[in-house]
């Protein structure tokens, strides 16, 4: 299992196997009937934050502004210090939270 929706009941057994495995958390929320947020968790490992941050920024914003996606939240994320939230249309949720995971992994593992 790649992520875990917030309200799940198996969200402590997920996290539990993600530290387990070195492996990316990944919890999907709902903001609205038209955006879901996804964030991760990797501080357990040892990653540089900053660096990684700054990338899933930059792939970040180059979604947004593909998808030519438009609302407030977005805008508040860009002052995250780590990019660790992101708001996505609901559509995209699950394939980016899986492609998330599977990027993340393969930088946790290199």
């Amino acid at each position: 299992m790649k992520f875990i929706y917030k309200d799940s009941k198996l969200k402590s057994y997920h996290w539990k196997q993600c530290e387990k495995l070195n492996a990316p958390f990944i919890e999907i929320s709902q903001i609205n009937r038209e955006y879901m947020n996804i964030f991760y968790d990797v501080t357990n490992s040892q990653i540089d934050l900053e660096k990684l941050s700054a990338d899933i920024k930059c792939i970040y914003l180059s979604y947004t502004q593909f998808f030519m996606c438009d609302h407030l939240i977005i805008d508040d994320l860009h002052d995250q210090y780590y990019f660790f939230n992101l708001a996505v249309k609901i559509e995209h949720a699950e394939f980016i939270a899986e492609s998330l995971y599977d990027y993340l992994f393969s930088k946790l593992n290199t």
